[in-house]
């Protein structure tokens, strides 16, 4: 132990005394100094450690910054080849990163090189006139692009002298526009910005508009999409149009060439609530006799208020339509009856609100009218958070002798129903999938003996005679027990889990049942040494 450390033996002493005399005070003083002189000199020692400590860190970050510096010259980014750079470049900008082009050439020579080399890595011209000076950074990024084809955005939420400039100088480039995206808060703009679209455009595919209505606009009377009159007229490979937007109400012609028709009603951030009429969405679709798909999407919960068609004798004939997805208020389905669509393929019938208690009743006389009036050879039938009767069921499938995917959300269907699809020679011949999720009176026994069923070998087969069914996806169906569920496994392909690629219900998160699925395999001992089943997706 340090001497310092130590208790001399007079200062020991003077802890037994009552009080110390004079002389003895003195000592102690003394004591006191000489212990912080030692404090001092100690306090001294540490802060020339520190200095030194803080000298050998600096010296450290500049050896950590040359080792940096030096893997940098053989790190893969910099020898990679020129094109390959480009390459993930344009993979940045087309996922959204817009200043890509001008972020990657500031990070080295190569890189540099290879951004301004490959004109494909500036195709995407995105202008927002809220930004410092668009017209410079227009003509710059259109020079860069050199005679790339263009994909266009045109952000302009703001009231600015600039815009018609600018979009004279992306139309003097409108002969290489591949894409255009309208983006704007104000209705009144946006037309605008359409409207001036006369020039030529032999290369443009497709169009996409968001857009809200402003209260400036109603009062003025232009709540509705005009830009499109006379606008993409000579645009022969055009084909689709995404518009998303607070009204549907679109005056004047759409381009009759356009292919697939895709439309999202959304609330007005404004809270400017225009309704929808069936008369103009009708005359929107009879005005596009080209057309193939087509999807009206309503987001979750918008019920903006509906004006169905008052003449019920009225017939739109899209002789060329293969798809339609309508997620809609319920009683927005009533337009189907209005439709003839000999050429159907795929149906999807979705509610945007929440499931009803009961069948509804105008979906379901719309659906059959649909079906008796264009006998589609439909594929693919899909009904979300809407329900028909038990007749309706019967009377729909019996007319769908070429459904192979059927698809049910919510529903109510009986096993009487069902039945109608067993044996070889049951209703729905060519049907091989089945998607059931949430049916509330469907039994496990009934889904194992059709599946059963049209496993049996038909004596006399004919033309029409049923094929197995290769997959039938169980999630939430209160009546059909585990049993059920690996009876069917066994016999076919089982899923109890979620399409991997577009599954409506993945974004809405009503079909998750990871529990029941963690139960399942637990208690069955599935994926390991106690079962032999091969045919369950888990």
């Amino acid at each position: 132990m340090d001497s310092a450390e130590e208790t001399p033996a007079e200062m020991t002493s003077l802890l037994r005394s009552y009080e110390p005399s004079p002389e003895e005070s003195a000592r102690v003083h003394e004591e006191i100094q000489t212990h912080q002189r030692a404090i001092a000199s100690i306090d001294e020692e540490i802060q020339a450690l520190f200095r030194t400590m803080y000298t050998l860190r600096e010296r450290r970050a500049q050896h950590e910054v040359q080792i940096k510096r030096c893997k940098g010259l053989i790190t893969w980014a910099r020898r990679m080849p020129p094109e390959v750079l480009a390459k993930i470049f344009l993979h940045c900008v087309e996922d959204g990163w817009n200043q890509a082009p001008l972020a990657v050439s500031m990070v080295c020579s190569s890189w540099r090189f290879a951004a301004r080399n490959y004109p494909r890595v500036w195709s995407h011209v995105h202008v927002n006139m809220e930004e410092y000076d668009p017209v410079s950074r227009t003509r710059y990024w259109l020079t860069m692009a050199r005679r790339s084809p263009l994909h266009v955005t045109i952000v302009a939420d703001i009231e600015t002298s600039e815009l018609a400039e600018v979009i004279d100088i992306l139309l003097e480039q409108a002969s290489r526009w591949r894409s255009l995206s309208v983006v704007s808060s104000s209705l009144r703009k946006t037309n605008t910005i359409l409207s001036r679209c006369k020039e030529a455009t032999p290369d443009l595919r497709e169009i996409q508009v968001t857009t809200d209505i402003e209260i400036d606009d109603v009062a003025a009377g232009n709540a509705a999409i005009t830009g499109f009159w006379g606008s993409f007229q000579e645009a022969p490979r055009l084909r689709r149009l995404d518009l998303t937007s607070s009204t549907i109400h679109v005056a004047g012609s759409i381009p009759s060439q356009i292919e697939d028709l895709s439309i999202n009603l959304q609330p007005s951030r404004r809270r400017v609530e225009t309704p929808m009429t069936g008369s103009n969405i009708l005359q929107m679709l009879e005005d596009l006799p080209n057309l193939k798909h087509f999807a009206i999407n309503l987001s979750h919960h918008h019920e903006p208020p509906y004006v169905p068609e008052r003449d019920l004798s009225r017939r739109i004939f899209l002789a060329n339509l293969e798809s339609m997805l309508l997620c809609v208020p319920p009683d927005v389905n009533g337009l189907m009856a209005h439709l003839v669509v000999p050429k159907l393929k795929q149906l999807q019938i979705r509610s945007n609100l929440d499931p009803l208690v009961r069948p509804h009743d105008l979906t379901g006389a719309s659906l059959r009218e649909l079906l008796e009036q264009s006998n589609p050879s439909l594929e693919l039938l899909e009904l979300h958070d809407v329900d028909l009767t038990d007749d309706d069921y019967t009377h729909c499938l019996s007319r769908l002798d070429s459904l192979r995917e059927l698809r049910l959300h919510e529903s109510e269907i009986s096993d009487d129903v069902v039945r109608l699809l067993t044996g070889p020679r049951g209703r729905c011949p060519r049907l091989s999938r089945l998607d059931l999720r949430w049916c509330g009176q469907l039994t496990g026994s009934t889904m194992v003996e059709l599946v059963r069923s049209r496993l049996a070998v038909d004596d006399h087969p004919i033309a029409s005679s049923s094929v197995p069914i290769q997959e039938v996806a169980i999630i939430n169906c209160a009546f059909v027990e585990e049993q059920d569920v690996l009876d069917l496994a066994a016999i076919t392909v089982c899923r109890l889990i979620l399409r991997e690629t577009e599954d409506y219900c993945r974004s809405r998160g009503c079909c998750t049942n990871s529990r029941y699925r963690q139960r399942l395999r637990l208690r069955h001992n599935i994926g390991h040494t106690g079962t032999g089943l091969i045919h369950l997706i888990l």
